[in-house]
């Protein structure tokens, strides 16, 4: 009897897989099922696409080469300190933009501390990027985002997380995505001390699982 039962479920379930529009989306407005062939990629739609994150390593060789910004240790983390202006006191980073983001707008997060107390001051980095796609010749002009972030009360070491959003413009998947980033001097109320940066990560949104081509 149970073996019966069986055969007819699975008969019941072939039957409802084969019925027309039932690879359209029609069950709800939340599940989408397509059809797919070898070969097909697979597409995230609607409330399926989701953000990733890729870090952003500095180039440390750089700042070697240079000698700054300063390396700045507290526990087990570090970070390179920014002042305001200076001689090479930036950081670089620079990734391929990966296949599998959606096309919309990404967001660069800066993690950091400030290396002394601060009341109601305020701190303001600039983030500036380029890109090139193959063939190009390596541009010399950049787009800059700045971000003032006022720190409230913050004793030592308070920790910021900022973020800075790169508009896509003509920027593809597999360009190269440069960008540096610098201290400038904020609007008001000055910080005492510098803030220092840890680490960088790139968020975006996919809609897919990769590229179809290496």
């Amino acid at each position: 009897m149970q073996r019966i039962l069986q055969i007819l479920l699975g008969f019941i379930l072939l039957l409802i897989l084969l019925l027309p529009g039932c690879y359209a989306g029609d069950w709800s407005d939340d599940v989408y099922l397509e059809q797919l062939t070898l070969g097909d990629p697979l597409v995230l739609a609607e409330e399926g696409r989701v953000y990733t994150q890729k870090t952003m390593p500095i180039q440390i060789a750089r700042v070697i080469a240079a000698g700054v910004p300063t390396r700045v240790e507290v526990g087990i983390f570090q970070g390179f300190s920014l002042p305001i202006g200076g001689t090479n006191e930036e950081l670089f980073t620079c990734q391929c933009v990966p296949a599998d983001w959606d096309g919309s707008a990404m967001y660069l997060y800066v993690g950091g501390w400030l290396d002394t107390a601060n009341t109601d001051k305020n701190f303001q980095l600039r983030m500036s990027h380029d890109h090139w796609t193959h063939g190009d010749v390596v541009p010399n002009a950049v787009t800059n985002v700045d971000v003032e972030t006022a720190t409230g009360t913050a004793a030592q070491y308070t920790t910021f997380k900022i973020q800075f959003t790169i508009v896509p413009g003509d920027i593809t998947e597999g360009d190269a995505l440069g960008i540096k980033l610098v201290r400038i001097a904020a609007s008001t109320d000055e910080i005492t001390g510098e803030f220092v940066v840890e680490g960088m990560v790139l968020v975006y949104k996919i809609d897919s699982l990769g590229g179809t081509t290496p």
